[in-house]
């Protein structure tokens, strides 16, 4: 996939080229902050971060490399993915693809 033929790909940095596929975590922070007041916006991303974690251990036990990115486009991304739609905004994103030697 070529960086400058997606959408998407523009709202991020450098790591998207030559990756294969974006995961992309997204959240509903309405329901954490409702339970757990001003600490649930905190605790949803803690819980992207361990998401990220988990799919970064099994991409790469299957030999492909991963990319975590926190620094994107939010308004960008929310536009992509349907998220002023749904509520839904997202936090976290991992480029995968072939790990470089």
């Amino acid at each position: 996939a070529r960086c400058r033929r997606r959408r998407s790909t523009r709202q991020c940095s450098r790591p998207l080229v030559g990756a294969h596929w974006l995961v992309v975590a997204s959240a509903r922070l309405e329901p954490y902050v409702a339970r757990y007041s001003l600490r649930g916006y905190r605790y949803a991303l803690l819980e992207a971060g361990h998401w990220a974690q988990e799919l970064m251990r099994i991409y790469e036990g299957e030999g492909l490399g991963t990319v975590p990115l926190g620094a994107f486009d939010d308004g960008a991304f929310e536009e992509v993915l349907g998220g002023r739609l749904t509520g839904a905004v997202p936090v976290y994103m991992l480029a995968v693809g072939s790990r470089r030697e």
